[in-house]
């Protein structure tokens, strides 16, 4: 869906339950952006669609938030037509990972049928690890053609993690930074560089936020809400 006058969002993409992903892209003149690929091939034909649709013959580009595999699992069908990836200098996934995911998930089948025929593996067919070509290791900024963006490294729910700003639409896309309706993962997380993300996300007052997960943000109200549940979670299970 269109969000503002540069920027989209798709969200509901699969990975697995109960996660399902947001992506996006950003529009310049003569560029997108896209921002992250999905956990899958599938995935990554879906947004490299619509963003074709939105501005046919643009050139592409693509940015991962993090390293997780839902973030990156579609890298390759964008790495295979020769298109730059983004993403911060420490993504450095292997297929052993990827593949120990699928098998996780076989594991958890309760049919012995589906578990057998690996049905697991039906919808990341075709997928393979590509890490990004491009190492983000600073804040910077990526000229799209009339549309500046900027991209700031925020971490805290990994090391990993960047968000993308649209100063003329006020829009940003922060990976699982921030997460809405879900509970963020706090698995790898560092508190305190979390908190100092978040207070930077905040310090932009932006007026649109598209989390990792769950529902586009819109409003500043709804925004500094949302970032609030996150830092009373983040902090409250320090």
């Amino acid at each position: 869906m269109q969000i503002s006058e540069r920027c989209y969002a798709i969200t509901g993409l699969y990975f697995t339950p109960p996660w399902a992903l947001n992506s996006g892209f950003i529009i310049g003149h003569n560029i997108t952006m896209i921002i992250d690929t999905g956990g899958c091939v599938s995935s990554a034909r879906t947004i490299l669609g619509y963003a074709k649709a939105a501005k046919p013959g643009n050139k592409i580009i693509v940015v991962n938030t993090e390293k997780h595999l839902d973030h990156i699992g579609g890298n390759c069908l964008f790495y295979d037509n020769g298109i730059d990836i983004y993403g911060h200098k420490e993504i450095n996934r292997n297929q052993k990972e990827f593949d120990e995911m699928m098998l996780e998930e076989n594991q958890k089948m309760t049919e012995a049928e589906r578990k057998k025929h690996q049905e697991e593996t039906i919808p990341f067919k075709g997928s393979r690890i590509v890490n990004p070509n491009i190492k983000i290791e600073n804040d910077q900024e990526i000229e799209l053609g009339g549309n500046k963006i900027e991209i700031f490294i925020t971490p805290g729910h990994t090391d990993t993690n960047i968000s993308v700003y649209v100063p003329e639409d006020k829009v940003i896309f922060t990976g699982d930074c921030i997460v809405n309706g879900y509970y963020p993962n706090i698995s790898e997380g560092n508190i305190n560089k979390w908190n100092r993300s978040l207070d930077r996300i905040m310090s932009l007052d932006p007026e649109i936020i598209v989390p990792g997960h769950g529902d586009v943000i819109f409003g500043s109200t709804e925004v500094g809400k949302i970032i609030e549940s996150v830092r009373t979670f983040i902090n409250g299970r320090n």
